[in-house]
């Protein structure tokens, strides 16, 4: 008995060797990869360390989703403005950005944020942090109140997203950062438009949902928290709801339009905040857009030139 308990403890041990043996050489594959990758550089590092060094002469703030992060062009307004935005921004990512990022702009006036089509959900659609949560805590220093999931932790934790990237920054030498010197998107442009916009693929791929009721507005409550937020510093909150092409009326859901244009408006009212809807307005042509949803480099540059008036006009 005896001895049979040796050989199991012996045997333990050897296999205790050979896992380290593995384990520990692949370990510090995983750290090699951690930091290679992140060190490349990217649009929320930059953006987070432009705030850091420029966030005085911020004035104008645009932040949000895709819409915001194509559709504002900072340059409208000189160098007082910025663009915070990013693909698939929630507006929980938007509240931990504001909160870490405000007492670096301590100019700020007025924060420009999309409110629209894209925002609707169905009901019982959970406030979670998304896969993307990862960048915000690499390279914005947030972590979500302790909320943050481990796997979101670590970049290499996605090994296939890790070497996709180390790919297409070191093989492709594609632009990973993808934005302007003021944050916005500059990879869609017109010239690169290569499809029809009547066919009207994003907004029913993407945005529009199949159900006919039971929607809410996604975030709410870091809406809330975000305009509370803004508030408490004397800062004016803008939302807007990005222009679209007019042919997508054809396949948008109705109900989920209707919902949009009474509850947004409603929630504006409450929250007395300033609401602006350019989603089918007629000043937006053709030229004016990369797809359905999203604006190019003229449409963005006119829409600008219209919040700007607004901006100007406020007291």
């Amino acid at each position: 008995m005896g001895g049979s308990l040796f050989i199991s403890s012996f045997d333990m041990k050897r296999f205790l060797i050979y896992v380290s043996f593995i384990m520990v050489p692949l370990f510090l594959c995983m750290v090699i990869l951690e930091v290679v990758v992140t060190k490349i550089p990217n649009s929320y590092s930059y953006k987070y360390n432009y705030v850091k060094t420029h966030g005085d002469s911020i004035q104008i703030l645009a932040i949000g989703h895709s819409h915001i992060y194509d559709g504002f062009d900072p340059t409208v307004f000189g160098n007082i403005a910025f663009n915070m935005g990013n693909s698939s921004q929630e507006f929980i990512d938007d509240f931990y950005i504001l909160q870490e990022l405000l007492d670096d702009m301590p100019n700020l006036k007025v924060v420009v944020m999309p409110l629209g089509y894209s925002d609707v959900s169905l009901s019982g659609t959970r406030d979670e942090i998304s896969e993307r949560g990862t960048y915000y805590h690499e390279y914005m220093n947030i972590d979500y109140d302790g909320h943050l999931p481990f796997k979101y932790l670590f970049e290499c934790i996605n090994i296939p997203k890790a070497f996709r990237k180390l790919f297409d920054y070191y093989i492709k030498h594609d632009d990973i950062v993808g934005c302007d010197s003021l944050g916005r998107r500059d990879k869609y442009k017109l010239e690169d438009r290569d499809w029809n916009l009547e066919d009207n693929k994003v907004i029913s791929k993407y945005y529009s949902l199949k159900e006919r009721s039971g929607f809410v507005l996604r975030g709410e409550a870091y809406l809330i928290r975000i305009i509370d937020l803004l508030k408490e510093r004397n800062i004016i909150p803008l939302f807007v709801s990005t222009p679209y092409y007019c042919e997508s009326k054809k396949v948008i859901n109705q109900s989920q339009q209707l919902f949009m244009n009474t509850y947004i408006s409603s929630f504006a009212r409450k929250k007395e905040i300033i609401y602006m809807n350019y989603q089918y307005s007629p000043l937006f042509t053709n030229r004016d857009f990369y797809d359905e949803a999203h604006l190019s480099e003229f449409g963005a540059k006119k829409f600008t030139a219209i919040l700007k008036k607004h901006i100007d006009s406020l007291p």
